[in-house]
C-alpha cells in the first residue's frame, strides 16, 4: 500500500448551513453531489472533486454510511479539527471577497518558503488556511 494524497476532510457541525456558507460564499467552494447518506449534509468541490463533506450533528448522526453507530467509539464532539489547508491562487480577489462578507481574516508572509497565507475562522471554530505562492501574487 502507498498513501497517495488527501482525499477529502469531513467536518461535523450544528451549524451545517452557516458552515456551507462559509466555505462557498468565502472560500469559493461548489455544492456538488452527494450520495443518498442517512444524515443532512452536503459535499463541497473544488476543480471537480469533493474536497470538504460537512455532517449536521443531531439527531440523525447515530449512524453512518454503513449503518455503525462508530461516533461512539469518538465520544459526542469527536477529536476535533484545528486547520484545513488549501493551495489556492488569486489573492486580490480573496480579500474582496472575504471584505465583502466581512469575515476577518490574517496575512502572513514566508518570503524564504515563496508562501503568502491567509487566515479564516470558520463557524465551528475551524481555521481556514489558504496558501498562495508568494511570487506567482506579487507579495
Amino acid at each position: 500500500m502507498a498513501l497517495e494524497s488527501l482525499d477529502h476532510c469531513a467536518i461535523r457541525t450544528s451549524r451545517l448551513e452557516e458552515t456551507r456558507r462559509f466555505y462557498v460564499e468565502a472560500l469559493g467552494l461548489e455544492v456538488g453531489p452527494r450520495p443518498p447518506l442517512a444524515l443532512p449534509g452536503y459535499w463541497l468541490y473544488a476543480g471537480g472533486r469533493p474536497i470538504v463533506h460537512l455532517m449536521e450533528i443531531g439527531e440523525h448522526y447515530g449512524a453512518d454510511v454503513f449503518d455503525n453507530p462508530m461516533h461512539e467509539q469518538r465520544g459526542p464532539e469527536g477529536p476535533g479539527v484545528d486547520h484545513l489547508a488549501f493551495r489556492v491562487s488569486g489573492l486580490p480577489a480573496l480579500r474582496e471577497r472575504l471584505n465583502s462578507l466581512g469575515i476577518p481574516y490574517r496575512e502572513l508572509s514566508m518570503r524564504a518558503a515563496d508562501l503568502h497565507q491567509v487566515f479564516a475562522v470558520d463557524p465551528n471554530g475551524v481555521i481556514a488556511e489558504l496558501n498562495f505562492q508568494a511570487s506567482a501574487e506579487g507579495v
